[in-house]
C-alpha cells in the first residue's frame, strides 16, 4: 500500500454507479442517516441492511426507529423506538450467556444507546438490553470496538465534539471508562479492531486517528478539510473495508463535494477518491452515514458492498424521499487495480 500516490491533488478521482437502492424513507426531509449490514451466516444472500430513521419531520410527530431491508432494498421490518442516528455491529458477542451479533445505535433526542440483535432463524431484529444513558448532549456518533481481549466497548460522541468510552459487560451493563473531546462538531466514527484505532470525523476541521485503547492520548490528524482540497466540510460518515490479510481501506464521506476518500488501512495514506454518478439509479449527493463490508453477500455482491445515505434522492426524474444506495465493491476495486498506480 505504501506505493500508492499520497499527494492530495495528484490522487485519482474516478466515478462509479449504484447497483441497488433501498426503498425510500417513509418521511420527507432529512430523516435517515446511517446503515450497517448483518451478514447471514447460513445464507449470505439473505443478509439484512439495518438503517436509522432518525426523524419524522411531521406534525404530529410520527414513529422513528430502525428500518430493515433485504439486499434487494425491500423493507422487511420496522422496529419503532428511540431517535437512532448512528449504528454499528459486531459479531460473536457474549451477552447474558449467549453469543450473538450485537448492534448498537445512538439516540440523539434521549442521549442514550439502544442495543439489538438479529435472530438468524427468523431474520427478525429485536431489542436485547435496556437503553443505556450517556453524559452527552445531542448524542450523534457511535461506534463499537471489540478489543484483543474480546471485550466490547463503544465510543459515543456529542454534537459539540465531546466523547465518552464505555465497556459493556457480559451481563449487559455499561460502565464509563474514559472521556475525550475534539474542539468542534463531530459525528462520524469507526474503529479498526485489528489495528486498535478509533477514527473520528470533526466536521469542519478534518479526520482524526485515536488509539482505541488509550483514547485520552492526543490524536493524529490524517487530513484537514479545506475549501479546494479533496476533503470538504462537512466531513461525515466513516467506514473500513477490511480485507482478510489486514489490508483494506478507510473510507470517508466528504459531504461538501459529494465524494468519498480512500485511505490505505495500514498507514492511512490518502490514495484516491470517487463519486457516485447517475446510471440506471440516480447519483448520490451529500452523504451522511456509510458502511462497507468485504464479506461475500451472494451473487449480487460477491466482493462485498458499500452502502451510502443519499441526501437528495431522485426517482424517475422527480424528487423523492431519502434512501440508501448500494455499490457493488467490484465497481470500486476495478479502479483501485487499474487507475491507482504505484509510484
Amino acid at each position: 500500500m505504501s506505493g500508492f500516490l499520497t499527494l492530495p491533488f495528484l490522487a485519482v478521482l474516478f466515478s462509479t454507479i449504484a447497483t441497488g437502492e433501498t426503498a425510500e424513507s417513509p418521511y420527507q426531509g432529512d430523516s435517515i442517516d446511517d446503515a450497517i449490514v448483518w451478514v447471514n451466516p447460513q445464507n449470505p444472500a439473505d443478509s439484512l441492511i439495518l438503517a436509522t430513521l432518525k426523524a419524522s419531520n411531521q406534525k404530529p410527530v410520527k414513529p422513528t426507529g430502525l428500518l430493515v431491508y433485504n439486499l434487494s432494498g425491500e423493507q422487511v421490518q420496522f422496529l419503532p423506538g428511540g431517535t437512532p442516528n448512528n449504528i454499528d455491529i459486531r459479531y460473536d458477542i457474549e451477552i447474558r450467556g449467549t453469543s450473538q451479533p450485537l448492534i448498537a445505535a445512538s439516540n440523539w433526542w434521549s442521549n442514550d444507546v439502544s442495543f439489538y440483535t438479529v435472530d438468524s432463524k427468523t431474520l427478525e431484529v429485536r431489542h436485547i438490553l435496556s437503553d443505556t444513558p450517556t453524559g452527552l448532549s445531542d448524542l450523534r456518533g457511535l461506534c463499537l470496538y471489540k478489543n484483543r481481549l474480546g471485550e466490547i466497548h463503544y465510543f459515543a460522541i456529542g454534537e459539540d465534539g465531546h466523547g465518552e468510552q464505555y465497556v459493556l459487560s457480559k451481563t449487559g451493563s455499561a460502565k464509563l471508562v474514559n472521556r475525550y473531546e475534539l474542539t468542534s462538531a463531530a459525528e462520524g466514527c469507526v474503529v479498526d479492531d485489528k489495528m486498535g484505532r478509533l477514527y473520528i470525523s470533526e466536521e469542519k476541521k478534518g479526520l482524526w486517528r485515536f488509539s482505541a485503547d488509550e483514547v485520552t492520548r492526543p490524536p493524529s490528524r490524517i487530513m484537514r478539510t479545506s475549501w479546494f482540497g479533496p476533503l470538504r466540510a462537512d466531513l461525515e460518515g466513516l467506514t473500513i473495508y477490511q480485507e482478510p490479510d489486514g489490508q483494506g481501506f478507510l473510507i470517508a464521506s466528504s459531504q461538501g463535494n459529494s465524494q468519498y476518500l480512500l485511505f490505505d488501512r495500514q498507514e492511512n495514506n490518502y490514495i484516491g477518491r470517487f463519486k457516485i454518478d447517475t446510471g440506471s439509479i440516480d447519483s448520490v449527493t451529500g452523504t451522511d452515514g456509510i458502511f462497507a463490508s468485504s464479506r461475500y453477500l451472494g451473487n449480487l455482491y460477491p466482493e462485498g458492498v458499500l452502502i451510502v445515505q443519499d441526501h437528495t434522492n431522485v426517482d424517475s426524474g422527480r424528487p423523492a424521499n431519502q434512501n440508501f444506495k448500494l455499490i457493488d465493491w467490484r465497481s470500486i476495486s476495478i479502479h483501485l487495480k487499474r487507475d491507482l498506480k504505484h509510484e
